[in-house]
């Protein structure tokens, strides 16, 4: 039995916290305020993904409430000799706003990624309001196009003569080890995991139970 099972995984963003409020010592921060939202491993590379949550402007319910408008999010690689960075896509939400697809690539000097909200998620004052990101990997560029015969592997077990390719892999400076394998002449397709690709994008780590997804509690 699993014992993690039972365990509710989950980070909290303080939105009281910005770069308008006093520290410890009195001294007003102004530095901008990104809080930490995710974290992962790609290729061997460790990396975290922090956000800065800016607020809509609404005067009458600025004191109890908090509408955001728009995530800004940076990534930061730790670890590893390729860097993660995120793709051009446009991120997606869910119909009521709280679970937000973007995607990231291998590769990538694309380090920030502004995601505007439609429609916004407001926090009210004194509770917590629970979002989900979920993480899409998009293969490297030169590994786009070889995945008419894959099988998902919490779907079913490929055999070897299923996920062997009959194309060479292509010309690049870097192989894609997450989404295919080799062995000498032999070229492969990986099965694809939840976040890798398309797979998981409409359905359903370092914050949650799966590594392409993180619970966060925003609190004001």
């Amino acid at each position: 039995m699993n014992k993690f099972i039972d365990l509710e995984f989950v980070t909290a963003v303080d939105l009281n916290y910005t770069m308008d409020d006093f520290i410890e010592n009195e001294v007003k921060n102004t530095k901008p305020v990104y809080h930490f939202i995710y974290a992962s491993q790609l290729y061997g590379t460790f990396f975290g993904i922090y956000a800065q949550f800016v607020r809509e402007e609404n005067k009458v319910d600025d004191q109890k409430n908090f509408k955001i408008s728009k995530i800004e999010l940076k990534l930061l690689n730790y670890k590893g000799i390729i860097n993660i960075g995120f793709t051009s896509h446009s991120h997606s939400q869910d119909r009521d706003g709280t679970r937000i697809t973007f995607r990231v690539r291998g590769a990538s000097s694309n380090f920030e990624k502004p995601l505007i909200l439609d429609p916004p998620i407001t926090v009210e004052k004194g509770k917590r309001t629970l979002i989900i990101f979920n993480r899409i990997l998009q293969p490297l560029p030169d590994f786009d196009g070889y995945f008419d015969d894959r099988q998902r592997s919490d779907d079913s077990q490929c055999s070897e003569a299923s996920s062997k390719l009959t194309d060479e892999p292509p010309i690049s400076t870097l192989f894609d080890s997450e989404f295919n394998d080799r062995d000498g002449i032999d070229f492969y397709n990986n099965d694809l995991k939840p976040g890798l690709y398309e797979n998981d994008n409409e359905t359903l780590m370092a914050v949650g139970h799966r590594c392409n997804t993180s619970k966060v509690n925003l609190y004001f």
